[in-house]
């Protein structure tokens, strides 16, 4: 009888595996889509409205960020101002976004940025940054194609009337369909389960590292009721990078701008406690 064969012994580590297979695209998305109207209308915002640099922040406004001191910002345009408010708690004092009935698509960035540039950058402080942004759905429509939530993050200037993550310098994952964007107009990633629902907590963090494209931005991840349940690395975005515009997903992303916290809303009845801003 041959002896029994010896016992198997992997001969590469997990580093030397080839990586997951990539995130699953779309073209559209499977629950609500923009106008083709607004989205040619984002592309020309941003040919026309080029990124700012970084602000000079006061000690006091870097000591608000520390605290997680910050507010959303409802556009300055009446089409906003009349569909979308930002209110304190009674309870607590946290920022709470309404929004009435028919409500555009929405941004509502932070009132400082959570990564300040010019002084969160790795280069300077020889140290990676994390921040992170939180909300708690308190109300949201029966459908998801009704309205919905999207969190991420973006550089200014962002169009108002655009979500969070379809746009240059921003990325987010949008409640209705569960798919993640990055500078990215159609459909996005696959990503997390969906619809999310009330009563549930949502957030999405990035860690800005040193060694990273242009010694800033990286890692993303999204928490869902305190539990990770993923992330990505801003690179892997690349391929999707929209080549009739030259659209680099990294853009106002790689730690050389300053970025702020993004709420995206769309359609009435919707109601979001922020319960988190953090900046370490």
């Amino acid at each position: 009888m041959a002896d029994p064969p010896p016992p198997f012994t992997p001969s590469a580590s997990a580093a030397d595996l080839p990586p997951a297979p990539p995130a699953i695209r779309h073209d559209v998305s499977p629950t609500s889509n923009a106008p083709l109207a607004l989205a040619e209308s984002g592309f020309t915002f941003c040919d026309e409205n080029p990124l700012v640099p970084p602000q000079h922040l006061t000690a006091a406004s870097l000591e608000e960020i520390s605290r997680g001191a910050l507010t959303l910002v409802v556009p300055p345009y009446k089409a906003y101002l009349n569909h979308v408010t930002v209110a304190s708690s009674p309870e607590n004092g946290l920022p709470i976004v309404s929004t009435s009935s028919n409500c555009p698509d929405t941004a509502l960035l932070s009132s400082l940025p959570l990564y300040a540039a010019g002084f969160h950058h790795p280069a300077n402080t020889g140290s990676p940054k994390h921040i992170y942004f939180e909300v708690r759905l308190l109300r949201l429509p029966r459908r998801a194609d009704k309205g919905a939530v999207a969190i991420g993050f973006a550089a200014k200037p962002y169009p108002p009337f655009r979500l969070p993550g379809w746009n240059r310098g921003s990325l987010a994952v949008h409640g209705d369909d569960g798919h993640r964007y990055c500078n990215n107009a159609f459909g996005g990633s696959e990503f997390m389960e969906a619809p999310w629902r009330v009563g549930e907590t949502v957030g999405i963090g990035m860690t800005f590292g040193t060694g990273r494209v242009g010694g800033g931005g990286g890692e993303v991840w999204v928490e869902r009721n305190g539990k990770r349940v993923g992330g990505w690395e801003i690179t892997e975005e690349v391929d999707s990078i929209d080549s009739m515009r030259g659209g680099d997903p990294k853009i106002g992303l790689d730690g050389r701008w300053d970025v702020y916290a993004a709420l995206g809303v769309f359609g009435g009845g919707i109601q979001v406690e922020v319960s988190k801003f953090e900046s370490v």
